[in-house]
């Protein structure tokens, strides 16, 4: 099942159980999922042998996801020809992390959702939330525990 949104620059939009299917085809795989017992560990060795030869990994989710083991390991013979990590199953990434030293992997401190007027986009989501909660209405971005985010 393929979802295709309206997305400038973006061909296509798979959910995390067409993850299989799509790995073996992926020159770029960007993890944007939220972190649940579904997606924990989503990349591990197995799935990452099974990325394409060359591919790229874009993780701004949660650094549970990935078996960081299994990526050093990618990136170090060649499997995967880069990653550019916002996100790591220990924060910040420990000193020791031979992640670090890949010349390949763009590292940055979790800061993957920040863009200019940032403060501006949270502010108004928050407007219209409290709009919405002193109206009775229907409020955006809520958590849902049954969901999991």
């Amino acid at each position: 099942m393929k979802f295709v949104p309206s997305l400038p620059n973006v061909d296509e939009v798979f959910p995390a159980e067409a993850l299989g299917r799509i790995l073996p085809l992926s020159d770029f795989l960007v993890l944007v999922v939220p972190l649940t017992e579904n997606t924990r560990t989503l990349l591990g060795r197995e799935e990452i042998a099974r990325m394409k030869d060359g591919a790229c990994l874009v993780n701004v989710a949660r650094g549970a996801m990935v078996d960081h083991d299994a990526l050093g390991e990618a990136l170090r013979i060649g499997k995967l020809a880069g990653a550019a990590l916002d996100v790591f199953p220990q924060e910040p990434l420990p000193e020791d992390s031979p992640i670090w030293s890949f010349p390949n992997v763009i590292l940055t401190p979790h800061t993957g959702g920040s863009h200019p007027g940032y403060s501006e986009s949270a502010s108004e989501v928050f407007r219209q939330n409290l709009q919405a909660f002193l109206s009775g209405g229907e409020m955006v971005n809520v958590y849902r525990r049954e969901r999991g985010y």
